[in-house]
């Protein structure tokens, strides 16, 4: 279940989305038949590969059912990264006011966990969202809030992102606020940051922008450096994407070795399982066997020393004690299952899943009943067990009542097939 999240995750590393999503739904149905609420991540994940995919109503779908499990989890950040991922998914479609309602949830649940990444994430976010529908002056406010929090958190390519799209509102001449030197100021800082932190394609805009602006004030030489630094990002991007395209091969080899490590896993677990079966089936065999020989022998010595009886009611003096004494042989030859350890031992063994389970369900079951109640599902007769247990007719008939009691059954209720359902 694991490898299969873990090869999910590799595929979207590498943007092969389609097989992504082949291993996480695979992920997701051991999750579900499991009853695991850990099902969350999963489905989180799947929601995010449909976003990558521009897929956005199936996205939120999924979205929405992470939100469930995380909820049923008591995963609050399970929680707040699954807002988060919703409004993105609003956002890709210019759907702001969801957007925002899912991330203000989000900052109060990243408040409440106190994650300052987390709280400054969501502000720039809301900041874009000011910015997009024109409310520029919010905006401001929102993404130098984040830049601070970014900065006290130690995360300077967050920090650097939100002062690039500050600086570009402060350029945007229909802004009232207009301000050439404050937009070059924040932009110049930006660029600085993410080569810094190794971050320079988040620079693309910021450096096309003071390039424009550099000259239209003919201020060429800057404006060519900053042509010069896109150019260089441009062929590291290219550098990068080739690099990737190898990682891509290193990955798919191994993937294909989780997959082959996968599969030997589930042969191993096969071969144990067929095996465990193929033992349970002989050790059930065998007690079958060794239970009916020692029902037909106690019935056997049990039918000998009614007749030996029958022939000492005809016998005096002597010959009385010798009848007694012979039938006192006999009947210490009559064994019942308990004084016979190995074989209760051995039916506790091949019935240890039935005897846990009743026990389960019915937890006022006798030690007694439970033993007969094995004993009906193996589908003996109440004189069998009667015999095999060294006990009347009558008592076993007895537990019989006591068992179905138990077991909340009508005197129409087979008890056979009831016992051989659990």
């Amino acid at each position: 279940m694991q490898n299969l999240s873990n090869l999910g995750t590799l595929c979207v590393d590498i943007a092969d989305y389609s097989q992504a999503l082949i291993y996480l739904r695979a992920a997701l149905k051991i999750h579900e038949d499991m009853g695991s609420l850990y099902k969350g991540y999963v489905l989180s994940s799947i929601c995010l590969t449909y976003i990558r995919l521009r897929e956005f109503p199936t996205a939120l779908d999924y979205g929405q059912l992470a939100l469930e499990s995380a909820l049923a989890m008591n995963d609050s950040y399970l929680e707040a990264t699954i807002h988060t991922n919703i409004a993105n998914a609003f956002l890709a479609q210019n759907d702001y006011p969801p957007a925002e309602m899912h991330l203000r949830i989000a900052l109060n649940i990243y408040e409440k966990i106190q994650s300052p990444t987390g709280i400054a994430l969501i502000i720039g976010n809301l900041g874009n969202i000011q910015g997009s529908l024109g409310k520029h002056q919010q905006a401001l406010d929102l993404m130098l809030r984040a830049v601070e929090l970014y900065n006290d958190a130690g995360n300077y390519a967050g920090a650097a992102r939100n002062l690039a799209n500050a600086g570009l509102i402060y350029a945007d001449e229909n802004y009232e606020g207009y301000d050439r030197s404050k937009a070059e100021e924040l932009l110049a800082k930006a660029i600085a940051l993410d080569e810094d932190c190794g971050t320079k394609a988040q620079s693309i805009e910021p450096l096309k922008k003071l390039a424009k602006m550099y000259e239209h004030d003919g201020r060429l030489r800057e404006a060519l450096d900053c042509t010069k630094k896109l150019y260089q990002i441009e062929v590291e991007i290219e550098r990068a994407e080739a690099q990737k395209q190898a990682q891509q091969f290193h990955y798919e080899r191994k993937i294909a070795d989780l997959e082959h490590r996968r599969e030997l896993d589930r042969q191993e677990a096969e071969s144990k399982r067929l095996v465990f079966e193929h033992t349970l089936r002989l050790q059930r065999d065998e007690l079958e066997k060794s239970i009916a020989r020692l029902v037909e022998k106690n019935k056997f010595l049990s039918s000998i020393i009614a007749e030996m009886r029958e022939v000492g009611r005809f016998t005096r003096g002597e010959g009385s004690l010798k009848t007694d004494e012979l039938i006192e042989k006999i009947r210490r030859n009559i064994a019942s299952m308990e004084s016979l350890g190995t074989l209760e031992q051995q039916m506790n063994d091949v019935h240890r899943e039935f005897i846990r389970k009743i026990r389960e369900l019915f937890p006022s079951l006798t030690t007694m009943e439970v033993k007969i109640a094995v004993l009906l599902k193996m589908n003996l007769t109440s004189p069998n067990i009667a015999s095999l247990l060294f006990i009347s007719h009558r008592t076993v008939e007895v537990h019989r009542s006591h068992i179905r009691k138990k077991m909340g059954l009508n005197a129409t209720d087979n008890m056979y097939y009831e016992l051989g359902k659990l």
